[in-house]
């Protein structure tokens, strides 16, 4: 693929910058995400293919697909999941019968057959559309299409049948979560729960005589009502054989008889037992004719085998074991209510910021494995919610025991790990299939009002995070959380605020925001607010205000703010300055991986600053925070490869990291020389070098700008004394030297002319030192003796060489000494030796 049909692909300009090629790209790669999950079978090889060449017009572009493909960051918490058929909440009703040309009402025969030529003819439109962008309109009204078709299936009448409410959906979903599965599960899943379910039901009922055994009747009624709803509804088989109601005759007609029978037994006990006995023994066969009579209503011959239910429920040896069972399975029952009471009690707690009552509870829950415990101790552990710091592993270990449980939501946590590299290899292709398995477990958990999860469900749509990305979805629930006072929703809006996402930028109002959640304890919220208060953004700039801020964040946990705490001790900001107190603040904050604790650990252990320098352990440090995504800590990699810091002198691998850096500002001299000189892979550019140049402004920097205009302007170098003694030099290059190995000399011939009755020494004279820096005898000056005296008209060779890798620019001065006064060449030059 070529850069033009690159540029095509992704809709964009030929001079499209850096910044929006890579915004084109995370646009339709999000896009196409979600189509590839929501389209039919038939479908979805399509969109894979077409996002292959999204991804390979974004390469060609000079994109890498490692890059990060949500681009908005969030301070608050997220979650969500898509299914693979259509999400009927994205249509309604009403825009469902406009798109398929249905008025009034409509039969589900005829639905189908709509559908279908609907479908036909806007794929027909969609080949012969001649461009793009017209193409994107057609396939974004088929997505659609499906969607509404899948809607109006749950809402469409059979013909001949009586009126009745079509408003199944929200049934639906209650019958499937009464069974417990997921909404759209297959027939045969659902209707192994529900004999699970049933049997389980009617042992309690048979065997218990309490709280309990009403408690299973009540229970019972409502699952066989739920069943009704769902099993027609899956297999299209709502009117049962007739057999079936026959054999229900035949079974009730047992049991009068049985009871019958038995009596002219009982009449040789005692009328005292033939009471009580009689008594039990009918009550306890019309309990199950009655269960009997409901599972008939219930569900089709072909279903249940009836035969096997009656003589479990009639078996009159019941085994201890078998007792302790059911009463088991009654008291979970119970124990399954208490959970739910818990778990409403942690959420409570935990939108309150009392994150110890939360954890306390969450943890009794968790004991008793329910599922949305761990999913809530998971969360607890990645931000450090009450640990006093982010524990990554023990936040993955619960997110995937919580799955293990069946806790869909747990997939955004997951999520969120794949997307930062939190206690993972980063990998935000993988965080987006984490994404959308737990967007409709988090949009149903969001629908029943918990503030938690709507601040997840608008970060999602915020950052397109397995949903299309919906900033105005995302701050209307933000909104929602702010008007029930909940800290993350003000925390997350006042972010929104702060930056223009989704809102107008409003610097007053973001710290309005800040502080609502921070005077709540919210950690997050008092840092983002010190960071107003230290940068003066809405507010006035108050050093003092902002320490105090970032301090009570950092004493919670929160690593950034410690992070900032040891950049106020390193730099003397409110505080007296104390490098050994920034050590500790800033190891507190990579103990938890905050890559800015991580980097400027690494800087002090490079550096040597309030610790005996250690290039091992800076590198060790600059690696983990670069994983997470630190530019500067890249840019330091770049010198480690480049001058020989531990690792082997790399000048390809250091321009790499140089690069990857760039927007750190750091080591910008040493990407210009790169680009000067063309090594290290970098292409030969003197004007880019140039610009580099400019924006480090170092003394190195400095030297380059002055001599680079100098170079190559001249060949031939004279100077001369009073006495008319003189030396010349002629250059036998134009542009910069590149030495292929080391030890390799530059050589020029130098040429003496004076006066015969005087005598002279010759000698170079490097200019290394006029950037500031030692060079450690690393560039050699040879063929020269200080005593040597060299008679008139003569020549003689000098040169230089280097026994380390380097890069340098300057004057290089000759000097002849003569009786009558010294003569100096000044040369501008600029060499390089490259590794080998």
């Amino acid at each position: 693929m070529n850069i033009k049909k690159a540029l095509e692909l992704l809709d964009l300009e030929e001079n499209a910058s850096k910044q929006e090629i890579r915004k084109a790209y995370q646009e339709l790669y999000n896009d196409m995400q979600v189509r590839i999950t929501n389209v039919p079978d038939s479908l979805r090889q399509k969109y894979i293919e077409r996002l292959k060449q999204i991804d390979e017009a974004y390469q060609v572009l000079g994109g890498t697909l490692e890059d990060d493909v949500s681009d908005l960051p969030s301070t608050g918490p997220i979650e969500n999941e898509s299914s693979l058929e259509s999400n009927p909440a994205e249509v309604t009703i009403s825009s469902a019968k406009d798109l398929l040309g249905i008025q009034g009402e409509f039969f589900l025969e005829d639905l189908k057959n709509i559908y279908q030529e609907r479908k036909a003819e806007l794929e027909a439109s969609m080949q012969e559309a001649p461009l793009k962008n017209i193409k994107k309109a057609y396939e974004s009204t088929l997505k659609e299409l499906d969607q509404s078709y899948a809607l109006l299936k749950l809402n469409a009448k059979k013909k001949n049948e009586p009126n009745e409410d079509k408003s199944k959906v929200s049934e639906l979903k209650q019958a499937y979560e009464t069974l417990g599965v997921s909404f759209g599960t297959e027939y045969d899943e659902v209707k192994k729960a529900y004999q699970e379910k049933r049997k389980e039901l009617v042992y309690i009922i048979n065997n218990r005589k309490d709280d309990f055994a009403k408690a299973a009747s009540k229970e019972l009624t409502l699952l066989e009502q739920n069943v009704s709803l769902i099993i027609p509804d899956l297999s299209h088989k709502d009117k049962y054989p007739e057999k079936n109601q026959a054999k229900a005759a035949e079974i009730k007609n047992v049991y009068p008889t049985k009871k019958k029978n038995l009596l002219p037994v009982l009449l040789g006990v005692s009328v005292l037992i033939l009471v009580v006995v009689g008594y039990l023994f009918l009550k306890s066969d019309e309990s199950k004719i009655e269960s009997i009579e409901i599972v008939n209503e219930a569900v089709p011959d072909s279903d249940l085998d009836l035969a096997d239910t009656i003589t479990d429920i009639n078996s009159e040896e019941t085994s201890t074991s078998s007792t302790t069972q059911i009463t088991q399975t009654a008291e979970s029952s119970t124990s399954s209510s208490s959970n739910n009471a818990i778990i409403v009690q942690a959420m409570q707690a935990y939108n309150n910021l009392d994150y110890k009552k939360a954890i306390d509870l969450f943890q009794t829950a968790a004991r008793q494995n329910v599922a949305e415990a761990y999913t809530m101790l998971g969360f607890t552990y990645y931000w450090g919610d009450g640990w006093g710091s982010v524990n990554y592993q023990k936040g993955k270990e619960s997110f995937e025991k919580a799955l293990s449980l069946g806790d869909l939501k747990a997939n955004y946590g997951l999520g969120l790990q794949y997307n930062s590299g939190n206690g993972v290899t980063k990998n935000p292709r993988t965080a987006q299939d984490f994404f959308r398995k737990s967007f409709n477990a988090v949009q149903e958990k969001s629908k029943q009002g918990d503030d938690f999860w709507m601040q997840i469900l608008s970060a999602m749509y915020r950052n397109g995070w397995g949903v299309t990305k919906n900033l105005e979805e995302g701050i209307r629930l933000l909104k929602i959380g702010d008007s029930n006072q909940n800290a993350r929703a003000q925390l997350n809006l006042g972010y929104a605020y702060h930056y223009g996402e989704g809102v107008l930028q409003n610097h007053q109002e973001a710290v309005r925001l800040y502080r609502l959640a921070a005077n709540k304890g919210q950690a997050v919220a008092e840092f983002n607010l010190g960071v107003m208060y230290r940068d003066g953004t809405g507010v006035s700039k108050d050093d003092r205000e902002a320490y105090n801020w970032f301090l009570k964040s950092a004493q919670k946990g929160f690593s950034n703010a410690q992070n900032e705490i040891g950049r106020f001790y390193e730099n003397g900001w409110h505080v007296s300055k104390n490098e050994n107190e920034a050590f500790n603040w800033y190891k507190k904050a990579a103990a938890q991986n905050s890559q800015y604790g991580l980097f400027n650990l690494g800087r002090f252990y490079f550096n040597g600053i309030a610790i005996t320098r250690n290039d091992e352990e800076a590198y060790k440090y600059f690696k983990s925070a670069a994983d997470r995504g630190h530019t500067g800590s890249m840019s330091f990699i770049g010198a480690m490869y480049d001058y020989g810091f531990f690792l082997e002198s790399n000048w390809e691998k250091a321009f790499e990291f140089y690069k990857k850096g760039e927007e750190s500002g750091y080591y910008l001299r040493q990407l210009g020389e790169m680009y000067f000189f063309g090594v290290g892979g970098a292409p030969k550019n003197e004007i880019l070098a140039m610009e580099y140049f400019k924006k480090s402004n170092d003394n190195w920097s400095k030297v380059y700008m002055e001599v680079i205009p100098k170079l190559g302007k001249e060949k031939y170098f004279e100077a001369s004394n009073n006495s008319g003694d003189k030396i010349s030099l002629t250059t036998s290059f134009s542009s910069p030297v590149v030495m292929g190995k080391l030890g390799n000399n530059w050589t020029e011939k130098v040429s003496l002319s004076f006066n015969a009755a005087s005598r002279a020494r010759v000698w170079p004279i490097g200019n290394a030192n006029s950037g500031g820096e030692n060079p450690k005898d690393e560039i050699i000056y040879s063929n020269y003796s200080s005593s040597e005296e060299f008679t008139s008209n003569t020549e003689k060779l000098v040169s230089v060489s280097s026994k380390t890798p380097r890069r340098t620019i300057g004057y290089y001065y000759v000097t002849a000494t003569f009786n009558t006064g010294d003569v100096q060449l000044k040369i501008p030059m600029a060499f390089a030796w490259k590794p080998e």
